[in-house]
């Protein structure tokens, strides 16, 4: 009856309202009550007010009225609540005893708890969540292999409910490979083995063999001007291999190193600008070994200096040094044939140069003529090698190995090789002993 008039009353005052121009100050009598973007049960909810929060009612329609309140931010906001929600007055302010178990939450089912209001004797009650199992050890029902999962159970001690998991497969056990198709150069082959337990097979690629080469044959001759390329067949499968002889050394546009260093020096040292002796085949480079080889008819296109240019080069450089500032060298060559070398078409050497003097020096060219006395002088091939330093001292010394065309020793009984080195002290030039390997019939 109480709960009657107080809502009553409500109504009476919201009726008010809805004749005034002024908002009226209402409470909000239900926890967590619907604050809605329209008149309208179906309406979008935008927020939720507690219980005891007081608004203010600038409008009412039926049963609904436009309410301003603070949010939970502070903020001031504009919505629609249902009258039921609100009263005149504050609603009672409860003062609640401790919780106090009425049922004792299980594994099985919820518990419950209530507390009473001492002022009003208003009760309300709370779920207690579920108490958790206490399992039992596992026990394996189904033990697992290598081709099925297995399973384990166990069973709570209060409630008797069945927990089960799965347990993961176990790894196969596999005997030894056997091969099944032994691989050739010609295709791959193919092995296998079988699980022990399940009886799995795996099968796998064996890589393809490399081919056995037989006889190279020179399919074109390798020259200083270009490179060559020769083959040979596969003893076993029959199948032809291609292989391209480089001709060694050549350079390339946007190359680096001493080699690029040792070419501009040259250049410089004849009179043409190779700008900034920086070791970096660019542009520069190229115009003045453009007008290098203008001046001593070698033929040349930008951008890829071949040996053949560069022993022309090297051949000018040698001539340019007067033969007074030639200086006995301190500087030991040895010279021997590489057994190892590309056979047939090339020459392959291996070469020791020793320091026995005082001064550091660059080693700049090793030089090749033919016959056992030549005197280095002529326009004869060069085997042109990069700038290395070469500490003083004995013993210090540097080595390596080239290889040259076999037809650049045609008609020679012998050749003669020198390295040319510069003193990085005083700038001189000196010229090695000679190293002379005698052609073999």
């Amino acid at each position: 009856m109480k709960k009657l008039l107080t809502a009553l009353v409500a109504l009476l005052l919201i009726a008010a309202v809805a004749t005034s121009a002024l908002a009226v100050k209402m409470y909000v009598i239900n926890d967590q009550a619907k604050v809605r973007k329209s008149n309208n049960k179906k309406a979008e909810v935008i927020s939720r007010l507690p219980e005891g929060g007081s608004v203010e009612v600038l409008q009412t329609e039926g049963n609904w009225s436009y309410i301003e309140y603070v949010n939970k931010k502070g903020k001031k906001r504009n919505g629609w609540i249902a009258n039921k929600n609100l009263s005149s007055t504050a609603p009672h302010k409860h003062t609640w005893s401790d919780w106090r178990i009425t049922r004792q939450p299980t594994c099985a089912k919820t518990g419950l708890k209530e507390h009473t209001c001492t002022t009003c004797g208003t009760t309300k009650t709370k779920e207690i969540e579920k108490a958790k199992h206490q399992w039992g050890k596992w026990t394996v029902t189904k033990k697992p292999t290598c081709a099925a999962p297995g399973e384990k159970v166990t069973t709570c001690k209060k409630c008797g409910k069945k927990g089960s998991k799965k347990i993961e497969k176990t790894g196969h056990t596999y005997g030894e490979w056997v091969v099944e198709k032994p691989a050739t150069c010609a295709e791959k082959g193919v092995r296998s083995r079988t699980c022990k337990v399940c009886n799995n097979k795996e099968t796998e690629e064996i890589e393809q063999l490399a081919h056995t080469p037989g006889a190279w044959t020179t399919l074109v001759p390798l020259t200083r001007e270009a490179d060559g390329e020769r083959a040979y067949k596969c003893t076993v499968c029959g199948m032809e291999v291609r292989e391209t002889v480089k001709a060694e050394p050549s350079l390339a546009r946007k190359d680096k190193g001493e080699l690029v260093k040792t070419v501009q020096t040259m250049l410089s040292a004849l009179g043409y600008n190779t700008g900034k002796v920086d070791g970096i085949y660019g542009g520069k480079l190229d115009s003045a070994f453009s007008q290098f080889a203008r001046d001593n008819d070698v033929v040349f296109a930008e951008g890829w200096i071949k040996p053949a240019q560069l022993d022309a080069l090297v051949s000018a450089w040698v001539r340019s040094i007067p033969e007074e500032k030639w200086m006995g060298a301190n500087d030991s060559l040895v010279l021997t044939a590489d057994p190892d070398g590309k056979p047939g078409d090339v020459l392959s050497f291996n070469w020791i140069l020793t320091n026995d003097g005082f001064d550091d020096c660059t080693l700049k060219a090793v030089l090749m003529g033919k016959g056992a006395d030549h005197d280095f002088r002529g326009d004869d091939v060069v085997a042109l090698m990069g700038d290395e330093a070469l500490k003083a001292g004995t013993a210090n010394s540097l080595g390596g190995t080239f290889s040259i065309p076999a037809t650049a020793a045609e008609g020679a009984d012998a050749l003669s090789f020198r390295a040319v080195v510069e003193n990085d002290k005083t700038g001189e030039t000196w010229l090695s002993n000679a190293a002379v390997y005698k052609m073999v019939s």
